[in-house]
């Protein structure tokens, strides 16, 4: 589940605590990996209720692919910075870009109907 929070702590919290809410709920003492799934496949879900697909696909494949900004309009970036559907990483003097990992599942998932939003 760590990796599926893209490195944002909030995002780690609330996997956890969703998992631990359903493994209480199945009556299970330990998360185990059908509850790992669900909870990342929910996580996924809230992205894709809120992620514009008509405006920023495209933009988002861009930056998937090349990880840089420099061909994305700024006030797309702003967007999708804000909303963590893009994450921005630093590494000393690097600084790069990737898709949220939920919505990343998300978009390879369900690449038929998301070719059919264009």
């Amino acid at each position: 589940m760590t990796l599926f929070s893209g490195g944002l702590l909030r995002d780690l919290i609330k996997l956890m605590q969703d998992a631990c809410m359903e493994a209480l709920v199945n009556d299970s003492t330990i998360i185990d990996e059908a509850i790992a799934e669900q909870v990342i496949k929910e996580a996924a879900n809230h992205y894709k209720r809120l992620f514009d697909f008509p405006n920023y696909t495209e933009v988002v494949k861009k930056i998937d692919g090349e990880s840089e900004r420099y061909e994305v309009n700024n006030k797309d970036l702003i967007y999708l910075l804000k909303n963590l559907f893009i994450l921005e990483y630093r590494f000393e003097r690097d600084l790069w870009y990737e898709v949220h990992p939920c919505l990343k599942i998300f978009l390879k998932d369900d690449k038929k109907w998301l070719l059919q939003q264009q």
